[in-house]
């Protein structure tokens, strides 16, 4: 839609804004140096990353321009490997991990099941297991299997959807291959089945590093299969005859579901199996009115 020197310099204004906020900010308060430098390097990534995605350089190594499907799983993976150390120096700060627990702890007070009827073996339960150390533990655990590759794809998802939106109020300009036509080679059936048996044997043998590649792999290969799924059913909603306001509901009826986790995860599931299922099935070949080429068929 626009030049990608007009993302660049954009992303580039954005960074000395947020830096020039942090400095006016941590200038009347006492600061530690490696929270600032976290802060503005975990602001400062998203960005860059985000704009190597939606608008890759034209010229370089080719792995930059690679397609965008890769570059999104790829941007993704990077910026958790990166996130990861940050985040656990973070967490070894006393006056971090302090607040941290203070606020899940606030939230737990506003929860209903705080006050839950009379069951007194239900509530000793719910104090014992639902503590603010527990939850952060469980954080923890999910996003280090896959949680936290997916929270930043769908963020990386969502906002390429927002940004391509408001292009198009500014450039009336048609777009090119969407969804409809996205589709993952077939080798990668071989990886996401290999990422199964990976996580069976690690969970198994109590591999805990090879588990938590394993399940990365795995969602990674599940998000891929559901993007592909949903390229089917965009396919098929794009034909002619399908009402647009049909499709504009459909749509909304998707961004409202990522706000109700269960749905949303048999919503992926399901998408997922339909884009496996296109791997022996041509879901998305185009209809023909010739005559069959088998002679008396």
């Amino acid at each position: 839609m626009f030049s990608a020197l007009t993302c660049w310099v954009s992303v580039a204004f954005s960074i000395v804004i947020y830096a020039f906020s942090l400095v006016i900010f941590y200038s009347s308060v006492s600061f530690d140096l490696l929270d600032i430098v976290s802060q503005a390097g975990i602001f400062a990534l998203l960005p860059v990353f985000f704009a190597w995605i939606i608008a890759p350089p034209v010229k370089g190594p080719a792995f930059l321009r690679l397609r965008t499907s890769f570059r999104l799983i790829l941007g993704s993976s990077i910026l958790l490997l990166i996130y990861i150390p940050i985040m656990y120096s973070l967490f070894r700060q006393d006056g971090f991990y302090q607040s941290f627990l203070d606020d899940v702890e606030s939230v737990l007070s506003l929860m209903p099941f705080a006050e839950i009827g009379s069951d007194v073996v239900e509530q000793s339960l719910i104090r014992k297991y639902l503590t603010p150390a527990n939850i952060l533990d469980n954080i923890i655990f999910f996003a280090l299997r896959g949680g936290g590759l997916v929270s930043i794809l769908l963020f990386f998802l969502f906002s390429r959807q927002v940004s391509m939106m408001i292009a198009r109020l500014f450039r009336r300009v048609k777009p090119g291959p969407g969804l409809a036509f996205f589709k993952i080679n077939a080798w990668f059936i071989w990886l996401f089945s290999v990422s199964i048996l990976a996580v069976l044997l690690s969970m198994q043998f109590k591999f805990e590093i090879l588990e938590i590649a394993a399940w990365n792999v795995f969602v990674v290969c599940v998000m891929v299969y559901a993007a592909q799924g949903m390229g089917i059913v965009s396919f098929f909603l794009n034909r002619p005859g399908v009402p647009r306001g049909f499709r504009i509901m459909l749509n909304l009826f998707i961004i409202l579901m990522i706000f109700r986790f269960t749905v949303f995860l048999f919503f992926i599931a399901a998408m997922a199996v339909l884009g496996i299922l296109e791997n022996w099935v041509p879901l998305r070949a185009p209809k023909t009115n010739k005559p069959p080429s088998t002679p008396g068929v």
